[in-house]
């Protein structure tokens, strides 16, 4: 039986990969600081793709039926060298986080289990991390630049064989 979970995340991971500024740039996690761990040397903008869980939809009585979100996070960089190298990221943010929806939204017939994307939100996002390095500025730390989207799809859970516990 399929993973109604990897599927979405994966489904997702492809389509944001195809586009070229962030081709093979594109991860499955599970936090932030997983995502930045993960991209260690990679050149920004690279993307994460993080399964934010799954609720009920209705009232319904087995809740076969649920709403699957996941979190979309650009991350563009150091946002202190962005801003003493007179390079302001948000306009190239903004501008790949309107390709990234639209890429989603141009594929939406093609979600798991025959479901469409629904983009929920987008907001951005900083996160203090320590630099390996000790000749970097603020004692080594670096506040990263981060855009967060939500994107949700319908997903059936538990349809296959089920075996009762005796």
């Amino acid at each position: 039986m399929a993973n109604p979970v990897d599927d979405a995340i994966q489904d997702l991971i492809t389509k944001i990969n195809a586009l070229p500024e962030v081709q093979d740039k594109t991860l499955y996690v599970y936090t932030q600081e997983k995502l930045l761990s993960d991209l260690e040397g990679v050149e920004f903008p690279a993307v994460g793709v993080i399964y934010s869980g799954m609720v009920k939809v209705g009232e319904q009585k087995q809740g076969r039926t649920q709403m699957l979100s996941a979190d979309v996070v650009l991350t563009m960089g150091d946002l202190c060298e962005a801003t003493y190298g007179d390079a302001d990221e948000k306009p190239a943010a903004t501008e790949l986080l309107d390709k990234i929806r639209n890429q989603i939204i141009a594929e939406c017939e093609t979600a798991p289990g025959g479901h469409k994307w629904w983009f929920q939100f987008e907001v951005p996002a900083y996160l203090t991390i320590t630099r390996s390095t000790s000749t970097d500025t603020a004692k080594g730390k670096a506040q990263i630049l981060m855009y967060v989207q939500r994107w949700s799809t319908r997903v059936i859970v538990g349809i296959g064989a089920v075996t009762a516990s005796t």
